[in-house]
This record gives structure tokens, sequence and C-alpha cells, in this order.
């Protein structure tokens, strides 16, 4: 890849994504269902791996689970703190 115009969108894109499993990970640790930690009182995965379980179950099932999805939508959307609520 030379364009560095689609080299910076897919940066982007990339950020976005990033950006967004992380934030579902902390939503989902902190409303939905804590993540575990282990005995040395780390966390068993990151938040980024948690929300990004969470969007894959929820897109893989989109028929299932539209709820789960669309809450990873709003998540997107909003502040995290806003959520937190």
């Amino acid at each position: 890849m030379k364009d560095s115009n689609k080299i910076s969108k897919l940066m982007a894109l990339l950020t976005v994504g990033v950006v967004w499993a992380h934030k579902v990970g902390e939503y989902k640790d902190a409303k939905l269902k804590p993540i575990k930690r282990k005995k040395h009182g780390r966390l068993q995965s990151s938040y980024f791996r948690y929300g990004l379980d969470m969007i894959a179950n929820a897109y893989q099932r989109a028929a299932f689970s539209i709820r789960d999805f669309k809450l990873c939508l709003k998540i997107l959307n909003r502040p995290l703190q806003e959520l937190l609520k």
C-alpha cells in the first residue's frame, strides 16, 4: 500500500474498532458481568478482548441478540461515564 490516504483511512477505522471494543468491555465489566480476577489480582482477559467477544457474539447471532448488538452500538455513541450512571 503506497496510497497514504487509504492507509490513513484504514488506521482510522482500526482505531474506531479498538476503542469500541475497549468501551464495550469496560461497560460489560461494570454493568453486566465482571471479568474474573486471577489469584494474583490481574484480570483474566483484557477489556478489549471482553468487548470484542461481546461484539462478535452479538454480530454472529444478530437475529437472536438484536438487543445486545443495539447495546454495543449505543456504547459506541455515548461517553462511558454517562452509561455507567
